[in-house]
């Protein structure tokens, strides 16, 4: 018994004796060695089973096809609501393809107001993300919008503008 026990301290009898996989002492390493050699399980001179099959289709029937648009694809003028990274929902509006969207807020403003100057972007003026009618929404600086916002941190808004 305590013969056992030293051959097993020692690695000789190993402790998942009769379980696939063992990993004999010493070639643990052995194995993970030749994986940075180079060597392949193709030899020189293997022909891959893809040689002469360029563009091979296993399932065509299932497969993308040129020109087919695809399931999930919305129409122009399709009006979605994500959630944006602080927890608010907003709406988006898709006004180009293949995949150009605005938030739904600028686009009101843009239809109601034309072009926005740079600089200004829409601000809710009930806190509201999803109420973007004209009467809510109100064109602010970056700076104002922080100031709104953050009445009481004047400082941390304009080190946010630098």
């Amino acid at each position: 018994m305590i013969e056992q026990v030293t051959q097993f301290a020692q690695g000789d009898i190993p402790w998942n004796k009769g379980m696939k996989g063992f990993v004999h002492r010493g070639s643990f390493k052995k194995a993970h060695a030749q994986l940075n050699t180079g060597r392949t399980y193709f030899k020189k001179g293997d022909i891959p089973w893809t040689k002469g099959n360029p563009g091979i289709h296993l399932s065509p029937v299932t497969e993308f096809k040129k020109g087919c648009p695809a399931r999930n694809r919305l129409p122009l003028g399709a009006i979605v609501e994500r959630r944006c990274k602080g927890g608010h929902v907003r709406r988006y509006i898709k006004v180009g393809e293949p995949s150009k969207w605005i938030a739904f807020a600028l686009f009101v403003c843009i239809r109601e107001w034309g072009e926005i100057p740079d600089g200004h972007f829409p601000h809710h003026k009930d806190g509201n993300t999803l109420n973007d009618s004209i009467d809510n929404l109100q064109l602010v600086t970056r700076g104002q919008h922080c100031r709104i916002h953050n009445p009481n941190k004047r400082q941390k808004c304009q080190t946010k503008l630098n």
